[in-house]
């Protein structure tokens, strides 16, 4: 049974250009190399935002997949080439080492509407 998760991810000051470049490199001339990820991840669905606040810009992931936390898992333990440009990228735009284990509890889904 596919399961969605969701996750915001806050974009270092100055880098929401990098991010627009990194989305679009993923979709551009990395797109093989992206696809190829999220079969290895078994993601069904993967969408990001990016979220403009007074508190900052932001980066709003939403995701499907049959097993969320095996999949975030597996990223952070890939040594890959492509997961490791990936991170390393995720990394200089937000400031968070997907490399690392999250501390932080995971997002709570308080409502769903059927789709």
């Amino acid at each position: 049974m596919t399961k969605a998760m969701s996750f915001a991810l806050p974009i270092l000051p100055g880098k929401t250009e990098d991010f627009r470049k990194f989305a679009a490199e993923l979709s551009g001339p990395r797109a093989k190399e992206y696809e190829e990820f999220e079969q290895r991840q078994k993601d069904d669905r993967e969408t990001w935002f990016l979220q403009r606040s007074a508190q900052g810009d932001m980066i709003i992931v939403y995701f499907e997949n049959d097993d969320p936390l095996r999949a975030l898992s597996e990223v952070s333990a890939s040594k890959r080439p492509f997961e490791i440009w990936f991170k390393e990228s995720v990394k200089q735009i937000t400031g968070v080492d997907l490399n690392e284990p999250n501390e932080e509890p995971l997002p709570e889904q308080v409502f769903k509407y059927r789709y």
